[in-house]
């Protein structure tokens, strides 16, 4: 998966109802949005194997084309991820178990000493 981002000419909300038939039509391209608020009117597209020279031809196809790459991520797909590995259960509770020791270590050895009066 990859998510490529370019500064378009679209003007309005009619120009993006144009488009949008090209983008959904592509199977490649898995979302895609446009934020005409924004000056640069970016067109965001995600999806396997988008190429920049895919993404330039689609908006020529409705009368629009971007006019240059803003940005480009290649997400880690499902077969790229590293395993995480899986620690012991006393490995991973080792902090509290410690602390657990403690404390019944210090009550035990107060819990067995004989108590100490001071005789005044």
């Amino acid at each position: 998966m990859e998510t490529r981002v370019f500064r378009t000419n679209l003007k309005c909300a009619s120009c993006v109802a144009k488009l949008a038939p090209v983008l959904n039509a592509d199977p490649r391209i898995t979302s895609w949005s446009v934020q005409i608020e924004d000056d640069r009117k970016p067109l965001t597209v995600t999806g396997l194997n988008v190429g920049s020279d895919l993404v330039t031809s689609m908006p020529d196809k409705a009368g629009f084309k971007p006019l240059e790459e803003i940005g480009h991520t290649a997400l880690p797909s499902a077969s790229d991820a590293t395993q995480v590995p899986v620690l012991p259960w006393y490995k991973t509770y080792f902090p509290i178990l410690l602390i657990l020791a403690y404390l019944a270590a210090f009550c035990l050895s107060g819990c067995f000493s004989k108590p100490q009066y001071i005789v005044v």
